[in-house]
């Protein structure tokens, strides 16, 4: 814990701009890209930047613990797409996961489409941010909420990929703990937020499973 805390405290020392331009690409990543590796790390990622902009407004414990959840959500995520075998066996006898699931998305939506839509909302999240934050002190917290429900709800938007969806959901959650945590710090709130995205991992888990194996009965029909 020693160790996870000096980690911590290190990245603690990035600026508001360094962390929302982090939060900028780790979204962006999961809403253009199809890779589920890519959107897993991506994700990661994102859970470590958001903990480290949480610090400012909470305990560093109690932001440690948003972390740990956040890591243990990924594990579940990435025991599910290795469960289902994306990148595997199935992946080559019936197709990749993601020529399986294009032609069930809402729209016909390529990827530099999927890349205007995020810098569209990067500059909107941006706009709202700095003209009407929810929190003066410190600054980033206001643009990083704003970001990740906006790009996390349009993640659900775009796609019918259960899993897609899912990472949305969480992506959503974060910036709604963002603001959850300016107006509550508590460890007994940071917990309760945690059990939703842990419940949340889980239902992504259980629904990805089902879908996969509703495909691969379709396609050997």
């Amino acid at each position: 814990m020693d160790t996870l805390q000096d980690l911590f405290l290190a990245l603690a020392s990035l600026s508001h701009l360094e962390l929302m331009l982090g939060l900028l690409i780790t979204g962006t990543v999961i809403i253009v890209l199809e890779d589920w590796r890519l959107n897993l790390w991506a994700l990661m990622a994102q859970v470590v930047l958001v903990g480290v902009l949480l610090v400012r407004v909470m305990p560093l414990q109690v932001a440690l613990v948003k972390i740990i959840v956040g890591g243990m959500v990924c594990v579940i995520l990435y025991l599910t797409a290795r469960r289902v075998q994306w990148g595997g066996e199935l992946a080559a006898t019936h197709g990749s996961h993601d020529a399986r699931t294009a032609g069930r998305e809402v729209f016909t939506m390529n990827l530099w489409f999927r890349l205007l839509v995020a810098l569209l909302v990067a500059v909107v999240t941006y706009a709202l941010g700095s003209r009407h934050p929810f929190v003066v002190q410190p600054q980033g917290i206001s643009q990083a909420c704003y970001w990740l429900v906006g790009i996390g709800l349009l993640t659900v938007v775009l796609t019918t990929d259960i899993f897609k969806v899912g990472l949305g959901l969480i992506t959503f959650q974060a910036g709604f703990g963002i603001l959850l945590a300016t107006f509550e710090n508590s460890l007994s709130v940071a917990a309760l937020v945690g059990v939703v995205d842990i419940l949340i991992a889980l239902a992504i888990a259980y629904l990805t499973s089902a879908q996969m194996a509703f495909t691969v009965e379709d396609d050997t029909a």
